[in-house]
């Protein structure tokens, strides 16, 4: 994980959860990021816990899945991308109990940003916060709503991603076959969603989602050229 010493931080449901500085540093960045005044430096600071808690269900959706599934306990890992749920038998599941286990992370996701919404609505009876604590409730649904939408790729190794290719690999019945599809998709999800955001929406899409872009259409070019699944952590 980029190198990144791993600091046990506590055990959920049986897994293990682990901090890096990877995380943190990107945690820090983005909630300072444009804080110019004492006001947004709370609501900055806000985002931190706010991560925090929404990649931790996140992850843990993923591992709650694989342990009813059969693959018992997992090990959550916070990292400069988010999160991992990584699983010692993840190399033994099924197509199918994969696709399963790939979207129950952002099935969380959207869970919370609704329940996160009905909050807000509750505290406040508009979708709008008018103080602190209801703010924090308006950046778990935005960033959870966000965070389930964006997983939901179909770019791999992100869920969605990882969904097509489980769902390529049983209509296909070749793995070499799926993983180069797999790869070809990716790669053109990612053309699309920059040339929507530069041209169609006139936002750039920011130096990190960049750097994610360039991170994610590397790996699917390696796989496309090695019919193999790329290491990603």
């Amino acid at each position: 994980m980029f190198g990144d010493k791993r600091w046990y931080l506590f055990s959920l449901m049986g897994n293990k959860v682990y901090m890096t500085l990877s995380f943190i540093i990107i945690a820090v960045v983005f909630a300072l990021a444009g804080v110019q005044t004492g006001s947004q430096l709370l609501v900055g600071l806000m985002w931190i816990p706010v991560l925090f808690i929404g990649i931790l269900l996140h992850e843990l959706g993923h591992a709650f899945a694989s342990k009813q599934l059969g693959y018992g306990k997992s090990e959550i890992v916070f990292w400069g991308l988010g999160g991992l749920a990584i699983n010692r038998y993840a190399g033994r599941r099924s197509s199918k109990h994969q696709i399963i286990i790939s979207l129950a992370g952002p099935f969380v996701s959207g869970l919370l940003a609704v329940i996160s919404l009905g909050v807000l609505f509750a505290l406040e009876g508009s979708f709008s916060a008018t103080n602190y604590f209801s703010k924090f409730w308006e950046l778990m649904a935005m960033a959870n709503g966000f965070w389930a939408i964006f997983n939901l790729l179909p770019i791999y190794p992100m869920d969605g991603g990882q969904a097509m290719r489980s769902g390529l690999m049983i209509a296909f019945k070749n793995r070499a076959k799926a993983l180069h599809t797999t790869g070809v998709l990716s790669i053109a999800t990612i053309v699309v969603m920059l040339g929507l955001s530069s041209f169609v929406f006139r936002r750039s899409p920011g130096i990190f989602l960049i750097l994610l872009a360039v991170y994610f259409g590397y790996l699917n070019w390696k796989m496309i050229q090695t019919k193999q699944e790329q290491q990603f952590y």
